[in-house]
């Protein structure tokens, strides 16, 4: 994730937490890992997604931006730009800031939020809850970006990633697999995202959960995720991972 200008808001004090932060975590990374997917609907490609990490063995930041391409009216207006950065304790991360952008085609928000209070809290939304949100739902809430990098992460057992839920600002959501089936070298973990809290009644008539499939192939001593499907209220998705 390509690091900022080493300039911070003079008299902004959460902003400048927020640039100091980021300048820190970006003179510490040595290295970073990047993945590139590509997005299929109906068999055609209709986007691209990447995903850039940097991490040590106590820190992490990274992106996650998805942009369509080819047959793009398939996805007309959808968008994602996810930016996190947190801390790591024995491989378990603990977000500090999120910011994102996402257009979904009939929803659009942009979000910043404080992960370092208790519970979360958004510091910036273009978007509202349209139902409360249980401050007690927030517990342990990753963020989109955190929850993405983990789920799609190598994995060093031949397991699915645990349970988990995220705050994007505004919604809450859970992402939970059931145990995988292995065949040779190839883990298929199946799962849902459940729509939990912040979503309008509308929203929750239309759908409170969909399918989700993970695939990972052995590489050497990890398992490296290269196939992941979902399904959406309109059309299903396949990512293919090409790096």
């Amino acid at each position: 994730m390509p690091c900022a200008p080493a300039q911070c808001p003079p008299r902004q004090p959460i902003l400048r937490q927020i640039c100091a932060l980021a300048l820190l975590l970006c003179a510490a990374f040595p290295a970073r890992a990047d993945q590139f997917w590509t997005v299929h609907a109906l068999g055609f490609k209709v986007g691209e997604f990447r995903l850039a990490v940097n991490e040590t063995s106590s820190r992490y930041a990274g992106r996650a931006k998805f942009q369509t391409t080819g047959l793009a009216d398939l996805l007309a207006g959808v968008r994602l730009d996810l930016s996190a950065r947190g801390r790591l304790a024995n491989g378990s991360p603990s977000p500090l800031f999120y910011e994102g952008d996402i257009h979904t085609g009939s929803r659009q928000a942009r979000t910043r939020v404080d992960f370092t209070t208790t519970p979360p809290r958004a510091l910036e939304t273009s978007d509202q809850p349209a139902s409360p949100i249980p401050p007690a739902s927030l517990k342990s809430a990753l963020d989109p970006m955190t929850l993405l990098w983990q789920t799609l992460k190598d994995r060093p057992a031949a397991t699915c990633p645990p349970p988990r839920r995220h705050f994007d600002g505004t919604r809450v959501a859970a992402l939970r697999f059931s145990k995988p089936t292995r065949t040779g070298e190839t883990l298929t973990c199946d799962g849902t995202y459940q729509r939990l809290h912040g979503y309008s009644a509308k929203e929750l008539s239309e759908r409170t959960s969909a399918p989700v499939s993970i695939t990972y192939q052995k590489r050497g001593p990890l398992w490296r995720a290269t196939r992941l499907t979902a399904k959406t209220r309109r059309i299903g998705a396949t990512l293919i991972r090409r790096d």
